[in-house]
C-alpha cells in the first residue's frame, strides 16, 4: 500500500504529506455528510432500501373499505 500511495503521490506531484492529509480530509469530509444525510432521514429502511413508515393508529384498509370507497364515488 505504501507503494502504491508513493508511486500516485509521484504521479500527482505532491509529497507523500500531501497525499494523505488529503486523503484524510476527503475521508472525514464523507463521514460527516453521510451522518449528515442520515440524520436528515425521518424514517429508517430496510436492507433492500425502502423506507419502513411508522405505524399508525387506526383500522386497517381491506377490499371492502376501497370497494365502499369506490361506490361512493361512482
Amino acid at each position: 500500500m505504501y507503494k502504491k500511495a508513493k508511486v500516485t503521490a509521484a504521479e500527482r506531484g505532491v509529497s507523500m504529506r500531501v497525499l494523505i492529509i488529503t486523503a484524510l480530509e476527503h475521508n472525514l469530509k464523507m463521514e460527516e455528510e453521510y451522518a449528515r444525510s442520515q440524520k436528515s432521514q425521518s424514517f429508517e429502511s430496510n436492507r433492500y432500501g425502502w423506507p419502513i413508515l411508522p405505524k399508525r393508529k387506526g383500522g386497517k384498509v381491506t377490499n371492502e373499505i376501497i370497494n365502499q370507497i369506490k361506490e361512493e364515488y361512482n
